[in-house]
Order: structure tokens, then C-alpha cells, then sequence
């Protein structure tokens, strides 16, 4: 979901359409802020995809102008211009498209996981479209059941050492990550489907990964990761990204709410999170 603020003078139209937008859009939510400096104040301790203001005269120093968009009373050129006196579901889809991310294996991702809540949601697909952007990306297949694997021992071998240096925290995980069976898809490390081998993964174990990966830069993985593969969720927080394919029905809705109340209630940092619905239009969550 993308959080985008607004300082403006005009309480009510700003009120109105903060309820309407809020009430009726999934992927948007607008905060009101009375003034600059509270809008200023939250950005310090918050994430905000992007700020509107009544004015050009703010001090928006902390900020990068990319995520700032102006009211105007008048139609005006310029992507970063909203004509106010329009309807309001124009006014929504014009705040979408202009503080969308852009999906990709981005320069400072070496560690990105692709995980969802919902079934059929086009994880595994998306996991390998990411990975073919990059020339460095690797498929790592953590799923609970996956259609990929050949049931090879070629296979099996390269994950288990893979999940063995992984677990020992062992810088001869780049050689296997060096001898990674490339084909069609890409290079990838399938799944064996042995859940365990996931399961014994803690968040320390990422950390040191990330790190590595960062120093050593000739890879960068992207974990597809089933719903039951992992017990312990911080380790999604440990990752550069996490993409959250989702589908546009109310329950698919339903369950990314309950999900991101469960990161929630266990003080899991989802900054790092970002949604993609089926245009692979993405927001964050």
C-alpha cells in the first residue's frame, strides 16, 4: 500500500478526500498532516512514498523531489501536478501512477524474497521474471511443494551444500552458487521439497548472506519461499526486498490485512515489503 501525505490549507476538501480514497482503494492511504513540520516529524520515524502540498514555497529539504506533488487550483502541466477539482477517483489513480516503484533486481539488492499469503498468486513466475532481469540473479526455491524440481541428484546435491554452508555460515556457498545448473529459466537452485532444510534457517543466518553477497558481488539470489517453508518470519525482514504477490478480490484483500496485522503484532519491521497485484503494479505494504 502506498502512504502518501498532504499539507494543505484546505481542511475540509483535504478531510473529504482522505475518507473517500481511504475507504474505497486498497493500495492508497493518504495521511493529513496540519502543518510542514509534522509532516516532517513523521518522516523522520516513518516511511512515506510521497508528500502533497498546497504550496512551492515549503521547506521540503527532507524529502527527495521525486515524492513530492503540488494541489493546483488550475490545470496545469507537469507529472507532479493535481488538478484538485476533479473526481476523486481520478485524483486516486494519479497519485498510483505517480509514486509506483518499479520492480527489479535494483544495485543495492543482493537478498529479495517473494512470498504471499495467497495460493495461485503467481509467486513462483514472479520469483523468475526477477531473476532474468539481472544477469547476477539466482532462483533459490524454497517452497513447500514445488513443480520445478526434476528430483535430479544433481539437484538434490546442490541444495543440500547449498542449505549446509547457508546453515554454517560458510564462504564455500559461492562455489556452489558458482556451479548453479543454468538453464532456460535462468541459474536456479531448486527445492528438494524437504521442508526441514528450510525450517533450520534463522534470521542470523540471512544477515550474514546479505553481507557477504554485498562484498563478494557477483550474485544476487531471489528466494521463492512457500508459506509453511519458514517458522520464524523476521527472516523476511532481513531481506533487501520482499515482493507480496497478491490477487484483486476481497479476499485475497482480507488476508494481505491479516498478514501485515501479523507482522504487526510480532514487531516485524515491513518496510522492505512491497505488493504486487496482477499488473505487477507495485505498492508497498
Amino acid at each position: 500500500m502506498l502512504r502518501v501525505g498532504i499539507v494543505d490549507n484546505n481542511n475540509e476538501y483535504v478531510m473529504n478526500l482522505m475518507k473517500y480514497i481511504n475507504e474505497h482503494f486498497f493500495d492508497l492511504k493518504l495521511i493529513m498532516f496540519s502543518g510542514i513540520d509534522k509532516a516532517r516529524n513523521y518522516y523522520e520515524n516513518n516511511s512515506l512514498d510521497g508528500l502533497i502540498v498546497d504550496e512551492e514555497n515549503y521547506e521540503l529539504d527532507f524529502i527527495n523531489e521525486n515524492q513530492v506533488a503540488f494541489f493546483c487550483e488550475e490545470k496545469l502541466t507537469g507529472e507532479h501536478n493535481i488538478f484538485r477539482y476533479q473526481n476523486m477517483d481520478v485524483i486516486h489513480n494519479k497519485i498510483v501512477d505517480m509514486f509506483l516503484i518499479d520492480g527489479c533486481l535494483c544495485d543495492e539488492d543482493y537478498i529479495i524474497a517473494v512470498y504471499s499469503p495467497i495460493g495461485r498468486s503467481g509467486k513462483t513466475k514472479y520469483a523468475i521474471d526477477i531473476c532474468n532481469k539481472s544477469e547476477k540473479g539466482i532462483y533459490i526455491g524454497w517452497e513447500d511443494y514445488s513443480g520445478m524440481v526434476s528430483g535430479s541428484e544433481h539437484d538434490k546435491r546442490i541444495f543440500n551444500e547449498f542449505m549446509y554452508y547457508l546453515t554454517e555460515k560458510n564462504i564455500k556457498l559461492f562455489d556452489v552458487l558458482d556451479n548453479a545448473k543454468a538453464n532456460q529459466n535462468g541459474k536456479y537452485i531448486r527445492s528438494t521439497c524437504i521442508e526441514n532444510d528450510v525450517k533450520c534457517i534463522d534470521a542470523s543466518m540471512i544477515k550474514w548472506l546479505s553481507k557477504e553477497l554485498k562484498q563478494e558481488g557477483r550474485f544476487k539470489l531471489c528466494f521463492d519461499v512457500g508459506i509453511g517453508a519458514i517458522d520464524d518470519l523476521k527472516i523476511l525482514s532481513c531481506m533487501d526486498k520482499v515482493y507480496v504477490p497478491y490477487l484483486d478480490d476481497e479476499l485475497s484483500k482480507r488476508k494481505i490485512t491479516q498478514f501485515r496485522n501479523r507482522l504487526k503484532n510480532m514487531n516485524i519491521n515491513f518496510d522492505n515489503f512491497l505488493l504486487v497485484d496482477t499488473d505487477n503494479n507495485l505498492t508497498r505494504l
